[in-house]
Parts: C-alpha cells; structure tokens; sequence
C-alpha cells in the first residue's frame, strides 16, 4: 500500500508543482498591474490616512523597468584623481578653493529634463565661483558625456517620460521647491515607485544634498547694501525707521483651499479682531492689486510684515514671504509656520518676530508697544550693522552653483559632505568626485521626517 501510494506521489507531483507555480505567478501578475507605477492614484492610500500607518504601508513596485534604473552599480568616470595643489595653496581654504574652480573649466552640462511648470526660466551660473556648467533644457544632449547631471522636477515627473536609457556617469537630481503638504496633500504624490532612481536631492531642506532655500539671509543682506557699503550704521537705521509711516501689511493670494490656508486665515481674522491693525492685499481681499515692479517700494512703508506660510511644522519650509518680501524689502517680519529652530538656523540675528511665542493679546500688544518706540523697533535691524560673515549659512552656494561645483568634485557646499573620506579626515573636498550614491526611498526622506499637520495641512 506504502509503496503504490509513494509511487503515485512521484506520477502526480511534477504536476502538481507546476499548477502551484502557475498559481503563483498568475497572483504575482495581478499584484503588479495594481502596482504599475504610471498608475499613482489607486494603490497609494489617500491623505488622510494617519502619517503612522501611511509610512508603514510599503510597496515595491515589481516591473523590470526600475531595474534598468538601479544605481547601485554605477561608476564615476571623471575627477578619479585629486587635484594637486601648489606647496603655497595647500594650507588655505580659500586658495584651495579658487585654485580647483581654475581648474572647472571644461564644460559640464546639467540637463533639465523638464521645464518646471512648463516655463523655461534662463538659468546660469557663474564660473570663476562655481565652475563652467552649461544649464539646458535640450534633451538632445542626454548621451553627451558633458552631461553629468539631469534633474527632474517633481511637479512633472513620470516614469515612463524619463529616458528611455541610462547613462552610467550621471547623476539623477530629484528637484521640488514645494512644502510636503503640497506634493502629498493637494497633488496627492506618494513618491513611491522612484525607490533607488536618484542620486541628489535638491529642495530648500537644509539636508538636502543640494540646498536650494527661498532664499538666504546673506542675499538678502546683500541686496540691502545697494550702495556697496559693507553693513549700515546706526543713523541709516533711524532715518529707515522714521520713513516707515504703516503698520502692518499682509499678502495673500491662498485663501483657503488647502486646511493650512483656512488656519492661518483663522488666525489673522483673530488677531484683527483682538486690535491688530492690519492692511490685507492680494487676490483674497478687495484691495488694489500690487504687482512685483511695485512690491518693494510698497511694502518699505510698513513697520511689520506678515510671512505667515499656509503650512505648519514643515521642516525648514521658509519661502520669499521672509526672506524677500520682509527681510530684503526692509521691514521686520512675523512669522509663522515653521518650527522656530528652523528660522533660527537660516534667518539673521534677531531679525524677526515670532508669532507663537506670544498669545494673541500679547502678540498685538507687542507690535503695538514696538511701533510707539523706535528704540526697542530699532533692535530688529541691529543685524544690518553687522559683518556680512555673521549671517546664518555665509558664503555656502546653493541650488544650480552648488551642483555645478559638486560635478567637479569641489564638495565644500554639502553638510556632511557627500565623500565618505573627506567625513572621517574632517578635511572638504576640492576636486574628488563624489561617491556614488543612491537615494533608497524618495518618499521616505522627503515624508518620513514630517509630522501630519505638516502633511495633512
């Protein structure tokens, strides 16, 4: 009996093993047509999903496409050798640095391989600071071996409209100058299928690999001292205060669409209420419109501006309301939206008021107490009488110079810097190439780090 049914198992097994795979492969090609990464909308759970469970919800997009993606074996074919400096360079910094930028002088192109927002913007860079980089966005040139990085804006990005190859000496920038919320909550991005793709990331996070802020609190210095002083003194900054015959003012043009926009809304329509004198423009309010030629000349009358951003908690999400439209149009802005360590590590010394340090009542009686004495008011701009290297972050290049410099190996911009020997020496790098890369999970570093009234709005 044992050994007919032995006998049996070995004539029906190989049949059996074969419906059981068949089985398995017809369920794993279902799993993937709900895992195809041209489809955004039907697998990922939507926004209101709590940030906990959402970041714990993983899938791995399973085509053969993203394989052909995969950085992990790719190779860095320039700049395998340091540079060699001078016996009288190799002590400075500085020198250091203007001697590798001598030598960035063959061409290295970066290719955008979208116009952000279909608006292609002429962008360049300065050599002698950040080397010779072409910036384009003609894609006839992504098999040029020029051509060492290609970036990829986050608002038109789709897998199957990136290149249909890969070059192996090129790195792969994700690009977004806009808050979590806004790709996660109104967009509805979740980032998922671009696991392993990039090498850089560039936003305005402070740990991205390339910083592209709003702004910086050294250009907006800089555009105050328009007459080529190196700071201001004390007789500038009573004669600024004593022109400065408004309030406060505040522009928007958001007036509610997002759950960030409808608080912030809330929140100003409190503080009038408790006697903030306040002038409202922009597309919400029945107020003449200013456009940008007029901005800055209107908004230097006013004592204090409103950067009040329509997202909360986002990290280091701190755009032009402050650093342009208060900071560099000359008037102390309060502001409201980031953490406050945030503002402290990008903004000048004591150059803004922040709104959740006070109650209500107490933040409008402040500004009222401020606008009567000029003295205390005064102590808003000490920062315009300081050295320029005083400012948070002076001398770091950022966005397009700071990648054209990292294509030469000249990695002093990136903290920590991106070459691992160069970390554990504590030296910089002025001509290595840096290592090769990957960024596991896109969603992850740009997600992952948020709280959920960041995301959620």
């Amino acid at each position: 009996m044992l050994k007919k049914l032995r006998s049996k198992v070995k004539t029906y097994f190989p049949w059996l093993a074969s419906v059981i795979v068949l089985l398995i492969v017809v369920n794993t090609r279902q799993k993937v047509s709900l895992h195809r990464m041209d489809n955004q909308d039907n697998w990922w759970p939507t926004s209101k999903t709590a940030v906990t469970s959402l970041l714990k919800y993983h899938v791995t997009p399973k085509t053969s496409k993203l394989r052909h993606w995969s950085n992990i074996d790719q190779e860095n074919y320039y700049f395998k050798t340091p540079v060699t400096f001078p016996v009288d360079v190799r002590g400075s910094k500085s020198e250091k640095l203007q001697f590798a930028l001598s030598k960035a002088s063959h061409k290295v192109t970066i290719l955008l391989w979208y116009a952000p927002f279909s608006r292609k913007y002429n962008r360049e860079v300065n050599a002698k600071e950040c080397g010779a980089c072409e910036i384009t966005y003609d894609r006839n040139k992504i098999n040029q071996a020029s051509t060492r990085a290609v970036v990829f804006h986050f608002s038109e990005l789709a897998i199957d409209t990136m290149p249909s190859s890969r070059n192996r000496h090129q790195y792969y920038v994700w690009w977004s100058e806009e808050s979590p919320n806004s790709l996660f909550e109104v967009r509805n991005l979740h980032l998922g299928q671009y696991n392993n793709v990039f090498n850089l990331t560039m936003t305005y996070r402070r740990d991205s690999d390339i910083y592209a802020p709003y702004g910086t609190a050294e250009n907006s210095y800089r555009y105050l001292l328009k007459d080529g002083t190196d700071r201001q003194d004390k007789k500038e900054l009573f004669a600024v205060a004593r022109k400065k015959k408004k309030f406060a003012m505040w522009i928007t043009s958001s007036c509610g669409t997002r759950r960030g926009a409808n608080k912030r809304m809330r929140f100003v329509k409190i503080l009038t209420q408790r006697g903030l004198k306040l002038d409202k423009f922009g597309s919400c309010f029945s107020a003449p419109y200013i456009g940008p030629d007029k901005m800055e000349s209107f908004i230097k009358n006013y004592k204090f501006y409103l950067a009040f951003e329509n997202v909360e908690n986002c990290k280091d999400y701190v755009s032009e309301k402050f650093f342009t439209n208060a900071l560099m149009y000359g008037t102390v802005p309060v502001v409201y939206g980031a953490r406050k360590s945030d503002y402290d590590a990008v903004a000048p010394p004591k150059s803004y008021i922040y709104a959740k340090d006070f109650t209500v009542d107490e933040l409008v009686a402040y500004m009222n107490y401020l606008d009567t004495n000029t003295t205390a008011y005064l102590e808003y701009f000490h920062w315009r009488t300081l050295p320029m290297d005083k400012m948070p972050n002076y001398g770091r290049k950022t966005k397009w110079c700071q990648l054209c410099r990292m294509l030469y190996g000249i990695d002093v911009d990136t903290s920590p810097p991106l070459n691992l020997s160069d970390l554990l020496s504590g030296t910089q790098a002025y001509g290595f190439s840096p290592r090769p890369r990957v960024v596991p999970s896109i969603r992850e570093w740009f997600y992952g780090q948020e709280s959920e009234d960041c995301l959620s709005g």
